[in-house]
């Protein structure tokens, strides 16, 4: 069998060893010392214990933080505090669920935060927070977001913050009560406001939620082509939602059409950078960095999930084709500034890790070797959380590095992808960035690839 075929499933295996992996250990602990000081309220990190005491939320808090050393002890014996750690995050944060007003967010909101405990729980049992025996403390959630996808306007069908995301939650439980039923509610809604063209199907962003520069800029509006808000990761969800038997016929026409759309904006026999961060019938259409959440980056990884699911063979080798074109695009060229999971280095080394243990593709693995290595080189000891800092725009929109504690752009997620280079425990949270077609309930495959 060629290298990058695949086969029927590949058992999850360190990538590091030697200096590299010894210096990932430390990395790893010097994440864990800092975030338990901020998880017990005693650290001396400026500005982390303001930041987090009061978010519980998956991208930035809480949710994010149990995950993590949830992973951690799951990973290692030498860190005996992470149970006790991950439980107070994982009290905190369904204590939010009651105690403040959020919405149906992924990343921060509701949403993520009942995705987070399910995860822990389907591994822990809910005694992990105060619960009567065989009580399910996310029914009432799951009622709620059932009748609001009844109702549900069509305008943010996205996966950070809409629909998409509110769906992948809803699949991952299973077939609790509510959860088919609203699953299929959302796959209704995608499809009466598809924009249809031959075999192609799309989603323009509802001019409204355009800012005032960008209506200007689009006033035709526009296509968006990143996971994190665009069609793949509508496509992600619908790969999931049809393989789960939801819908099935609607769903697999919607996501084939998805696919075929997403394929026609950049063919296989352009190099990479291949996908702008979005296509408008009037205006520009600037080209995307190394990155989860727009770009090739991205696109190649849930791809790569969504034709394991599928066993759609020319998906699977536009995909890998476009991770392998990733995997040697020049440093220089990868644009990247920071570290976390959303756009930096440590998304390109979990994520072509993720497509290396897909497919066994050796030009991936060296890829993800190097972006890891790339990821611990830079880590200056001693600043923000455990060396890590991540940047953002200040209200000026001027650059600002700051101490990030969170799964999606700070230290919880760095240091989740860099257990995953370390131990051959199956890192099933990032089917939260649909890099796997993984379920929440021992990592098995929806369908086998």
């Amino acid at each position: 069998m060629a290298e990058g075929e695949r086969k029927g499933s590949y058992g999850w295996e360190p990538l590091l060893d030697g200096e590299l992996r010894a210096k990932a250990w430390d990395t790893v602990a010097a994440i864990a010392a800092d975030l338990a000081g901020i998880v017990t309220r005693t650290g001396d990190i400026a500005g982390i214990e303001e930041r987090s005491s009061r978010d519980a939320t998956l991208g930035g808090g809480d949710a994010g933080l149990a995950l993590f050393f949830h992973y951690l002890a799951s990973c290692s014996s030498d860190f005996p505090d992470a149970l006790r750690l991950r439980d107070i995050c994982v009290a905190r944060a369904a204590e939010s669920l009651s105690a403040q007003a959020m919405g149906p967010s992924l990343f921060s909101g509701l949403v993520g935060i009942c995705w987070a405990l399910d995860h822990i729980f389907s591994a822990t049992g809910p005694d992990t927070q105060d619960s009567s025996p065989g009580e399910d403390p996310l029914s009432e959630v799951d009622r709620a977001l059932y009748s609001y996808t009844a109702n549900s306007p069509a305008d943010h069908l996205d996966f950070i913050d809409g629909l998409a995301g509110t769906g992948i939650y809803l699949l991952a439980r299973g077939g609790r009560p509510h959860t088919r039923d609203a699953v299929a509610n959302i796959v209704r809604i995608m499809d009466e406001v598809a924009e249809r063209d031959g075999p192609h199907v799309s989603w323009r962003v509802p001019f409204q939620n355009l800012d005032a520069d960008d209506q200007v800029l689009y006033p035709l509006s526009r296509y968006d082509l990143g996971v994190a808000h665009g069609v793949p990761g509508i496509a992600a969800f619908l790969a999931r939602a049809w393989a789960a038997g939801v819908e099935p016929e609607l769903a697999g026409g919607l996501l084939t059409g998805a696919v075929q759309w997403l394929l026609a904006q950049a063919p296989a026999d352009r190099a990479s950078p291949r996908f702008p961060y979005w296509v408008a019938p009037v205006g520009p259409m600037p080209m995307t960095r190394v990155a989860w959440c727009y770009g090739d980056l991205g696109i190649a990884s849930s791809l790569l999930a969504i034709a394991s699911l599928t066993r759609r063979d020319d998906w699977w080798r536009y995909s890998l084709d476009l991770a392998r074109q990733i995997s040697t695009r020049p440093q220089d060229r990868a644009e990247m500034v920071d570290f976390g999971l959303c756009h930096g280095t440590a998304s390109a080394a979990h994520l072509l890790n993720r497509a290396f243990h897909l497919s066994r593709d050796i030009a991936c693995r060296d890829a993800a070797r190097f972006w890891f290595a790339q990821t611990l080189h830079l880590r200056n000891a001693g600043r923000g959380i455990g060396g890590y800092m991540s940047l953002i725009k200040d209200a000026n929109m001027q650059d600002l590095w700051i101490a990030d504690a969170g799964f999606l752009n700070g230290a919880a997620g760095i240091g989740l992808a860099v257990l995953a280079a370390l131990t051959d425990v199956e890192p099933a949270w990032d089917s939260i960035l649909v890099a796997s077609s993984l379920d929440q309930t021992g990592g098995k495959a929806l369908i086998a690839p």
